[in-house]
């Protein structure tokens, strides 16, 4: 079987590598269609790349290349035009983000849709096969840092901004009243020119959410570690633009993410949940009869 998998230009590639190697490993062929400032990226996953800039571009390769399926990105919506063009199974792939975030146009007429997400925080409809797929956190190559192969002595707190809008001085005072090591992947040009780094700040290069998230007893992000987090098991806290102005101070949020019992058993219920659903390699028999089916046979015009 073939399988084109179409993917934004954004981190969201990495949502699809874990099943494209899937079906790599179980003897099909996979490759994955984005623009070609981001063919590297996907290279760089072991996977092979298709430049496709636009539409026209996908369509034309996927009438050369035949696939039996494609999958695509709620983000990357040409993907679903190159399976209705080419007439083959169309794949929506969605996760987590995509029910909090929820794309502006997303086609509707995808043969199936394979969901990471945990089934309780499930919030879009889907017609057709649902099959649920568990996240597997997957980040890219990356070197783990010297200083992450010790054990911290105090609680290790992640802080993963990338939003000048949610990185604050009080953001760092709070962090200070706390008895934790944090450690913070946060631009040095983006830390307001007002702040003292608290003693118990490090300031480091974004490190690999599949190293340091194991060690954490918590982890502050923009949304970029949500999954993740909900992967391993981690109480989090999501701050959006202007986080710590206004509503609950911020300290008062992060003592309670560290101290209470609540999110703790919250992130460990998310955990397990995630880890009940069916690994990709036990999704890739689905699509293969999907594919065998047709796209004519499960009720879409081709």
């Amino acid at each position: 079987m073939r399988a084109l998998f179409a993917s934004p230009p954004s981190q969201r590639l990495h949502n699809l590598v874990p099943l494209a190697w899937a079906l790599r490993s179980a003897g099909h062929e996979a490759q994955i269609a984005a623009g070609s400032a981001d063919v590297d990226a996907v290279n760089r996953t072991g996977l092979v790349a298709v430049a496709a800039d636009d539409t026209d571009a996908l369509v034309e390769y996927a009438g050369l290349w035949n696939p039996d399926v494609v999958i695509w990105d709620p983000c990357s919506p040409a993907g679903a035009v190159a399976a209705r063009s080419a007439g083959v199974v169309s794949v929506r792939m969605r996760g987590i983000l995509d029910h909090v975030t929820p794309a502006e146009v997303e086609p509707a007429d995808a043969d199936a849709t394979v969901d990471s997400t945990p089934p309780t925080l499930r919030t879009l409809l889907a017609s057709g096969p649902q099959l649920p797929i568990r996240y597997l956190p997957y980040g890219g190559p990356a070197v783990v840092p010297s200083w992450l192969r010790r054990k911290p002595r105090r609680p290790r707190v992640y802080v993963s901004l990338t939003d000048a809008g949610t990185i604050s001085p009080e953001l760092f005072d709070a962090l200070e009243d706390l008895e934790i090591e944090a450690i913070c992947a946060i631009a040095v040009d983006l830390v307001p020119p007002e702040t003292d780094l608290p003693s118990n700040v490090r300031l480091v290069d974004p490190v690999p959410l599949t190293a340091i998230l194991p060690t954490c007893a918590a982890v502050v992000h923009d949304g970029v570690a949500l999954a993740s987090a909900a992967a391993y098991g981690v109480p989090q806290l999501v701050l959006g633009a202007g986080a710590g102005r206004k509503g609950t101070p911020l300290a008062k949020q992060l003592h309670h993410i560290l101290t209470d019992p609540a999110p703790r058993a919250e992130a460990d219920r998310l955990r397990e949940e995630i880890s009940a659903m069916p690994s990709p390699r036990d999704v890739v028999p689905d699509l293969v009869r999907l594919a065998r089916r047709g796209a004519g046979a499960l009720g879409r015009a081709s």
